[in-house]
């Protein structure tokens, strides 16, 4: 037959090793007749193979095991028979087989397990093989390789991971849903893939930056509103609210960070985290407070009621009591208006008569006010002059001061100044020198001098003495 030609062509399912016989000789003696005819043979043609056989019968001429050659291509072997003795030499007959093979029933993916939902930052159960498949098989599985490849998000986009080619697969910490196949390879195959298994991420809570209300100090028992600031809700979780610590069963619950109607009926702090599929965050906190009213002054206690201007006095409150927050608070001259100080005590120094009130505010309202007055004293004023009654001399027709007098003689002194003389105030006269021997009181005195006399008057009062005159 001529060279290359393909004789025959065959299909086998589950062979691995290949047999073959062949039955030869040559003949060219007979034109173009290929039939076996020992006439036909001319020129030192060989003889038959196998030796010594008829027409029809085949020999063993080799075999090989085809499954050590790479699948999904056509490799070719060569296989031989020795034939009769001629011409002198053996017969010898060759020929090429070609065989394209691939496994029984198609290249097998395999099967993987692993199917699994974990926290973020968590190291995922390892994949598992269930079925190594084709490349697991011990005759022929050392023709293909695994790749493990990774879908992050599960979007249907498939990346190989590098160095992941074993029949199972340990993942490393994820933090997104991420979907994982096995991949069966071969030089020449198509790729086969198992099927596809999930890991889902679960994401964790995070701290809640503060915890406000919208009241945080109320003067009755009633309902707040809290507000959860900053932080996030992890996989399965919800915020959780406390009284009191943050621990125990919560007296409510959210999902959007508002918590409406909470009843406060006393002082107390309030606790908030998020509790969830994977953890429970930190708490934050706010304190919400009952406040007290304050109770009424009963009155202002002064250290005195009527002062000379300059003088400084202290006003106390007497009786009452303050509530949450509360301060007493003292004005000057109308309850109310802009505070002249704040306290129990405090220090004033009146220019004027002036009224002092006093009241409790706080954030439960203010008290009813209570009141002292502080008289104010007049002021001294300067005297002008001092002097000395005249008399009329009837021989000279003329009035005389008496500054030069006989002895033990009447003589009328006057004070003089501008405007009254204030309440509280007198003119003191002395002798000699200002403040030493008092003489006498009044706008004006007599006096009946034994000897040379000078004298002085000054004003006195509650609040202060006048230089003499």
């Amino acid at each position: 037959m001529p060279v290359n030609d393909i004789l025959y062509s065959r299909t086998n399912c589950n062979a691995t090793v290949l047999s073959t016989e062949m039955e030869c000789w040559e003949s060219d003696g007979c034109g173009a007749q290929c039939t076996y005819n020992t006439n036909c043979w001319v020129n030192d043609d060989n003889g038959k193979a196998p030796v010594g056989s008829s027409d029809g019968t085949f020999g063993p001429s080799g075999g090989f095991l085809f499954s050590i050659d790479e699948p999904c291509q056509w490799n070719e072997y060569e296989i031989s028979i020795v034939g009769e003795n001629i011409n002198g030499d053996p017969s010898s007959y060759k020929a090429r087989v070609q065989v394209y093979w691939e496994p029984n029933g198609g290249i097998d993916p395999g099967i993987i397990s692993g199917d699994q939902t974990i926290c973020s930052g968590v190291n995922p159960n390892q994949i598992t093989s269930l079925d190594n498949g084709t490349a697991g098989n011990s005759t022929y599985g050392g023709h293909f390789s695994y790749q493990w490849q990774q879908d992050i998000g599960c979007t249907g986009a498939f990346s190989d991971i590098t160095g992941a080619d074993f029949q199972t697969y340990s993942p490393g910490v994820l933090t997104q849903s991420t979907c994982f196949r096995r991949k069966t390879s071969s030089p020449n195959c198509a790729d086969v893939f198992s099927n596809v298994i999930t890991i889902g991420v679960e994401t964790n809570s995070v701290d809640p930056t503060s915890l406000t209300v919208d009241q945080d100090t109320i003067c009755l028992t009633s309902d707040v509103n809290f507000t959860v600031n900053g932080g996030s809700l992890g996989s399965g979780a919800q915020w959780e609210l406390f009284s009191g610590s943050c621990s125990g069963t919560p007296i409510a619950f959210s999902s959007n960070g508002i918590f409406p109607n909470v009843s406060i009926s006393n002082t107390e702090t309030f606790f908030v985290r998020a509790n969830g599929n994977c953890n429970i965050t930190n708490c934050a906190s706010q304190l919400v407070t009952l406040a007290n009213s304050s109770t009424s002054p009963n009155s202002i206690t002064a250290s005195d009621t009527l002062v000379c201007p300059g003088d400084i006095l202290s006003l106390t409150v007497d009786g009452g009591s303050l509530g949450t927050a509360a301060q007493w608070v003292w004005y000057e001259n109308s309850c109310g208006g802009t505070p002249i100080n704040y306290g129990n005590s405090i220090i004033a120094s009146p220019s004027t008569t002036t009224n002092y009130y006093l009241r409790g505010e706080g954030v439960c309202g203010n008290t009813s006010c209570v009141n002292v007055e502080i008289g104010l004293n007049p002021n001294y004023i300067e005297l002008d002059s001092l002097s000395i009654d005249s008399i009329y001399v009837l021989p000279d027709s003329l009035w005389y001061t008496q500054d030069t007098v006989c002895p033990q003689t009447n003589v009328d002194l006057f004070a003089h100044f501008s405007g009254s003389l204030p309440d509280g105030y007198s003119i003191t006269w002395y002798e000699n020198s200002c403040g030493s021997v008092i003489v006498g009181t009044g706008d004006s005195i007599r006096v009946n001098p034994d000897s040379s006399t000078t004298y002085f008057a000054r004003a006195e009062g509650l609040c202060n003495t006048t230089a003499c005159v």
